[in-house]
């Protein structure tokens, strides 16, 4: 499992760990240039946690560390028993943001994948910045989806080691337990969007396993510069425009 992305380890865990409650979250920050983060938890209940075994042997997360990701120690909670994994990844500009949800979910962030057509905008105005983010989402309600070639040879020939019929019977019952949430976080305020809005983010919340969804996620943001050097700006332009008019109305009268 040399490619193993994190949503391919929600997977398999959701899988192996059949009736435990997994969960994952893609939280995406934006800051007001244009730039910046994206964070992936996957949080797995005590069930699952104590199923899973040995936190640091049992998922191998060296090859996200290699390929840009900063990836955290698993922590345990002593209350709850719950377990996460969390990994983050910086992107320098709007378009970068596609390519980093793809090595997520898998395809080219355009036509193929979990996410496509991802675009995040960022459109500067006189007093104020616009801020855009859209994204088809795409799950197949199969958790094969979520497996390669490779894991595939490596598991036998079989996506996730399971049959169809297989995967139908341990997951397709239950498909609350397996949880997708995608949060984007955009500078100033949320002006319009299709998810759950708190403060300055938008949430969307889908089960991975069930019925198939297909569908766009979209968001927007504004940020109003009320600063007041702005103000002072406009002002002397207007006192400036006011004194020229005056000047021309005194000379037109002693003309």
């Amino acid at each position: 499992m040399r490619r193993l992305r994190l949503f391919l380890l929600l997977a398999i865990a959701s899988v192996l760990l059949a009736s435990c409650r997994v969960d994952t979250a893609v939280g995406i920050a934006v800051e007001p240039n244009g730039s910046g983060t994206i964070t992936v938890t996957v949080v797995l209940d005590r069930d699952a946690a104590q199923r899973l075994g040995d936190p640091a042997t049992a998922v191998r997360l060296d090859d996200l560390r290699a390929a840009g990701w900063a990836v955290e120690d698993p922590a345990a909670d002593a209350d709850s028993g719950e377990l996460t994994y969390r990994a983050s990844r910086s992107f320098a500009s709007p378009g970068q943001l596609a390519g980093v949800l793809a090595e997520i979910g898998g395809g080219d962030g355009t036509s193929s994948g979990v996410f496509r057509d991802v675009t995040l905008g960022v459109v500067d105005g006189f007093g104020s910045t616009e801020y855009s983010f859209s994204s088809g989402l795409e799950l197949s309600g199969s958790l094969e989806q979520f497996s390669d070639a490779e894991l595939t040879a490596a598991l036998g020939g079989l996506p996730l080691a399971r049959t169809p019929e297989e995967l139908a019977a341990e997951t397709g019952a239950a498909p609350d337990t397996i949880g997708l949430e995608l949060r984007v976080a955009l500078p100033g305020q949320i002006d319009d969007s299709n998810g759950e809005v708190n403060g300055t983010e938008v949430s969307w919340t889908y089960p991975l396993s069930g019925a198939p969804t297909s569908t766009t996620l979209t968001a927007s943001s504004s940020v109003s510069e009320r600063s007041p050097v702005l103000f002072l700006g406009v002002g002397a332009a207007a006192l400036v425009l006011a004194l020229a008019a005056a000047g021309v109305g005194l000379v037109r009268r002693r003309a």
